[in-house]
């Protein structure tokens, strides 16, 4: 599975059971949307929005903790946003989720238009999962 391969890091507390896989290079970036038919990335940065953002789709990922989620820390890792931004064919925006298909990006929101039931409403609309 791809957690025992690529995983650098959970991000979360004891008491959070939301898990967020890290990446932090492009190859990261790459693996985890090509090994999961169903990936969501979370791109965040340091500001208000993407704490915001994190409070609003954490209980998303608890009701759901079988949809494989990873998290890219923008200013840390510039080069795995871009691969992100690179393979979503979205603009680059922080904070923001991009939820990929097969592959494909299918979905994708920032900034205060982040959203848990937005999430819900983007993974049921795709068949297949």
């Amino acid at each position: 599975m791809f957690e025992n391969l690529y995983v650098k890091r959970y991000i979360g507390s004891k008491k959070d059971t939301m898990h967020m896989i890290e990446l932090t290079s492009q190859d990261d970036v790459q693996n985890f949307v090509k090994e999961n038919n169903i990936a969501v990335i979370f791109k965040a940065g340091g500001c208000r929005q993407t704490r915001e953002a994190l409070r609003k789709i954490t209980p998303f990922f608890k009701k759901h903790p079988g949809i494989p989620a990873g998290k890219i820390d923008v200013v840390q890792h510039r080069d795995a946003s871009a691969e992100a931004t690179n393979l979503s064919g979205k603009k680059h925006e922080s904070p923001q989720i991009l939820l990929f298909r097969d592959g494909q990006c299918v979905y994708d929101a920032n900034h205060w238009r982040i959203e848990g039931i937005s999430l819900i409403d983007a993974i049921e609309s795709f068949p297949g999962e």
